[in-house]
């Protein structure tokens, strides 16, 4: 699998060259292709801005009892400021106790991969293949959009998260 296999047919037959990124969310969105319009959110705008904004997206989820999640979101901040290696292996410890199926924990897994071996130091280096990075962030989009929707269509959760990116675009967040 690669990034570009992470749209169904199904969503690329909707996607319009012709019109913008924002367009082709509203139409994936309009057709129910919330998976596709996470993944096309997820290949069309680069991995660091997608979860610099996610992470206040995340923690406005987090229930004060959820120490370890914000713990684990804080420690991507950190990551994201210094690329510390040990700060990078916390996350990956912290992700793993939460669980890589909770949004906390997939980015968690995300950011592990995305920087660097999988291995200890002393080890040889062994490098997550290219395009799972994409894939887990995506997998943090999926499971945010589930838990903002509750008992609702995922495409609700999707469209929360998609209109406070409008809105953090435009400046008015």
């Amino acid at each position: 699998m690669n990034t570009t296999e992470l749209i169904s047919s199904g969503g690329k037959q909707l996607l319009n060259t012709q019109l913008s990124w924002e367009e082709n969310m509203k139409c994936l969105l309009s057709a129910k292709h919330w998976e596709d319009a996470l993944a096309y959110w997820t290949l069309n705008w680069p991995m660091e801005t997608v979860i610099r904004w996610l992470l206040p997206q995340l923690k406005k989820q987090i229930t004060i009892d959820n120490t370890l999640e914000m713990q684990c979101l804080e420690e991507i901040t950190l990551w994201l400021e210094h690329r510390d290696n040990t700060c990078r292996w916390r996350i990956f410890t912290l992700a793993g106790e939460i669980g890589f199926s909770t949004p906390e924990g997939a980015l968690g897994l995300a950011v592990f991969w995305l920087g660097g071996s999988m291995t200890p130091e002393n080890c040889e280096p062994v490098f997550a293949k290219t395009h799972l990075p994409a894939l887990m962030v995506h997998t943090t989009f999926c499971l945010a959009s589930v838990a903002l929707a509750a008992e609702s269509s995922p495409v609700i959760g999707v469209n929360i998260l998609f209109d406070r990116w409008l809105q953090t675009q435009r400046g008015a967040c």
